[in-house]
């Protein structure tokens, strides 16, 4: 028997609210377009967080190393990158 893969369409089924996908160590992002915004800053922090995991990082090491709460829930790390590297000081 065949091993199955999941699809990305599955694994965005399988997890509602999820906007992105991106593999530890990868050179692919994959975007829910449905749920992206109209806000350009918003989206630069989402492909930030999911190029974070193309480098290798995990969300846990992520939310770790920003001094962020570490649990499954991981738009902390979104916001943080908005917050800090994104919409920062100066561009408001």
């Amino acid at each position: 028997m065949e091993r199955q893969f999941p699809t990305i369409g599955s694994l965005f089924a399988g997890k509602p609210g999820t906007a992105a996908y991106s593999l530890a160590g990868g050179n692919s992002i994959w975007v829910d377009p449905s749920r992206i915004s109209g806000n350009l800053n918003s989206n630069a922090a989402l492909l930030l967080h999911e190029s974070l995991h193309n480098l290798g990082y995990f969300d846990h090491e992520i939310q770790a190393a920003l001094g962020l709460q570490v649990s499954g829930i991981t738009d902390n790390i979104t916001q943080r990158l908005y917050t800090d590297c994104i919409k920062g000081k100066d561009n408001q």
